[in-house]
């Protein structure tokens, strides 16, 4: 509460019971996932952690969802009807959603990157979404060299069953690791987005759809016949005839 834009917030080691909502512009660092354990209270909350402000980074955490039937989120990034949140960097932390919640979601956020996560679901909706609202939308927002493990469940929407539902425009989806078991669909996304050097090594059948032509070229499909892994019209030639390294 002390703080002011642009600081840096060094949480030492420890297990934090609550949670938390950033609203300035600050750096948030814990001491790294196996040391720094936030577990969330509340299943309404708008997220375990809420990032309402532009230009937050937030690293170095095991953050914990609660069982719920409200999918609740873990981790959130949320702008507002005035615009949207701008630069979000959420790096190095271990996301696991309580049973039916959601890891990450973002709705109305621009510019953001989410990259060198754990992201984990428990029978969720998806392990995490972009979204946009009322005309303000998600766009240029980039996952990279993260790893998304667990279960994900299609409840009774039929947009759900979606590892990460990243259907905004100007996506960047590269050097992910795919390994969640019960998605209908791994990737769904825009065609102004770009899905290169995945390794899509779940048994789910559509790994990439969304809205067509897409480029899905040099990912690793799990098998050398990435034809019936995609929605028509995904360009997924040339592909990996093996696995990309993964840090």
């Amino acid at each position: 509460n002390a703080a002011v834009n642009g600081n840096t917030i060094c949480v030492g080691e420890g297990t934090y019971n609550e949670d938390v909502t950033i609203n300035k512009s600050i750096r948030l660092s814990g001491s790294g996932v196996p040391n720094t354990i936030i577990n969330g209270q509340d299943p309404n909350a708008q997220g375990v952690v809420a990032i309402t402000a532009d230009n937050v980074i937030l690293e170095g955490f095991h953050i914990k969802g609660i069982d719920t039937n409200l999918s609740q989120v873990v981790v959130a990034i949320n702008g507002s009807d005035s615009g949207p949140v701008t630069k979000p960097l959420v790096q190095y932390n271990k996301i696991v959603s309580g049973n039916g919640g959601i890891a990450l979601r973002s709705v109305r956020v621009q510019n953001g990157i989410i990259q060198n996560n754990f992201l984990e679901g428990d029978d969720s909706p998806y392990v995490a979404t972009l979204g946009g609202l009322d005309g303000i939308g998600s766009i240029n927002n980039s996952f990279i060299n993260n790893t998304f493990i667990g279960k994900v469940t299609q409840n009774d929407r039929q947009d759900t069953g979606i590892t990460l539902d990243a259907a905004t425009p100007n996506s960047l989806i590269k050097r992910n690791s795919f390994n969640t078991i019960g998605s209908l669909i791994l990737v769904a996304t825009n065609n102004s987005s770009i899905v290169n050097e995945n390794n899509f090594n779940s048994n789910t059948t559509i790994k990439v759809g969304g809205t067509t032509p897409l480029n899905a070229e040099n990912n690793w499909w799990g098998d050398l016949d990435p034809s019936d892994n995609v929605q028509p019209g995904v360009d997924f030639t040339p592909f990996a005839i093996n696995p990309f390294a993964q840090n």
